[in-house]
């Protein structure tokens, strides 16, 4: 017991100087450790918010290793609780004007008001099937709980639109193998461009995030996705960077030794399985972490189903987005800063210089709420000060071609 009492003290020491070392922004981290049964769990202090009130991971110690312990608790929360690795980057690139040296790309969402999520049941030959599923009651059971969460935190505003859509000429790739055909990951993304102008809405600006079920010719079962790796993917799905997601589902009834039955044949999709794969993808897309992979695996979670988020998964995901949307927006404004100190007798315009002011004050009134522990009401005028920031630069480079083009005539 006297261990377990030296470790909590020695860990919310460490945990003290490691939150001054992370304040981004003026966003205030604040932790402590308690000790409970054979761990001890982590608690924010900073969120205020009621339902946020308290964000607790059961973590396992060893009391004979107390550097250990404290090592283990530092990576959990640079990785979940406060700002990943990425973030920096992100931050970095900025600043800098260039890309980060990282390859992989960042997938996730560009912050907005609001989204239009588009669920595709992509069908490669009609004549070949007809096709059944029942996306309404699983986006009603499955989806719609995730949504809620996250519009309870002001987090985005969603649509949802369903469609069934037949596109004989998506001309994959397909290899065989074995006893089956398979498709690489390197090769989807050429052919999900083709179907870009098919599946973006004329109706509304909101940006799109696309979600197919594809389901293959009956000479292309069973289709299974190949990873960069060269393993077959278990999920047999795919993740597009800032996009969506794909799954191959493949029916029995395609099996090719029934290919002599009558014609379409019926298939009834079970998306009941299929749409937890979408939700992790989403999840991924929104920039919240996989508990099961990393650092993150060995720490005692509460067990939820996959359409809900944990407190600690909102608190960060909001951290996160406010961090994000602050970086963008003064890379934004300095831009402008640029563009005058180069083009001195360039007028700004009533419209640009509400925006900026706009930006700005909405950049303030997200740090004041931050630094009072109100991630909700931050994140909103993050967003704010994002959007005006934007749409001033798109003004200003408009601005700057029209005054370029009478300078020189």
């Amino acid at each position: 017991m006297e261990h377990s009492h030296q470790l909590i003290q020695l860990l919310n020491s460490e945990l003290q100087t490691l939150s001054q070392n992370v304040n981004y922004e003026n966003m205030k981290i604040a932790y402590n450790i308690q000790q409970q049964g054979s761990g001890f769990i982590i608690l924010d202090s900073t969120v205020k918010a009621p339902h946020l009130s308290v964000n607790q991971l059961l973590v396992p110690f060893d009391v004979e290793n107390l550097q250990e312990s404290i090592v283990h608790v530092q990576s959990i929360l640079e990785t979940l609780v406060i700002v990943p690795q990425e973030l920096s980057s992100f931050h970095q690139s900025l600043i800098k004007e260039k890309k980060t040296s990282k390859k992989e790309p960042m997938r996730v969402l560009k912050s907005s008001r609001s989204y239009r999520l588009s669920f595709t049941l992509l069908v490669a030959d009609p004549n070949e099937c007809n096709v059944h599923w029942n996306i309404d009651e699983i986006i009603t059971d499955l989806l719609e709980p995730l949504l809620a969460d996250l519009k309870d935190v002001s987090f985005s505003n969603f649509s949802v639109e369903s469609q069934v859509h037949y596109y004989p000429d998506l001309h994959l790739p397909v290899r065989q193998k074995d006893s089956y055909k398979t498709v690489r990951i390197r090769d989807l993304p050429e052919a999900i461009s083709r179907l870009e102008a098919k599946l973006a809405s004329h109706i509304t600006q909101d940006p799109d995030v696309h979600f197919l079920i594809y389901i293959p010719k009956a000479d292309e079962y069973p289709l299974k996705i190949v990873t960069t790796k060269g393993t077959i993917s278990e999920s047999n799905s795919f993740l597009i960077q800032q996009w969506g997601g794909l799954v191959v589902y493949n029916s029995p009834k395609m099996n090719t030794s029934q290919k002599h039955h009558d014609l379409p044949m019926e298939i009834v999709v079970d998306v009941r399985k299929v749409m937890p794969v979408f939700l992790t993808q989403f999840k991924a897309l929104l920039g919240i972490p996989d508990i099961s992979k990393g650092r993150l695996c060995n720490v005692q979670l509460p067990e939820l189903p996959p359409y809900k988020l944990a407190d600690w998964q909102i608190d960060r995901l909001l951290r996160f987005k406010v961090l994000e949307n602050l970086f963008s927006s003064m890379s934004a404004l300095t831009s402008l800063v640029g563009l005058l100190d180069k083009v001195k007798n360039m007028v700004i315009s009533d419209e640009i210089q509400h925006l900026v002011t706009s930006s700005v004050t909405a950049f303030h009134q997200c740090l004041l709420h931050v630094e009072n522990g109100d991630l909700h009401k931050g994140h909103v005028f993050s967003v704010e000060s994002l959007t005006q920031a934007d749409m001033e630069y798109t003004c200003h480079c408009s601005c700057q071609s029209v005054f370029l083009s009478s300078y020189l005539l």
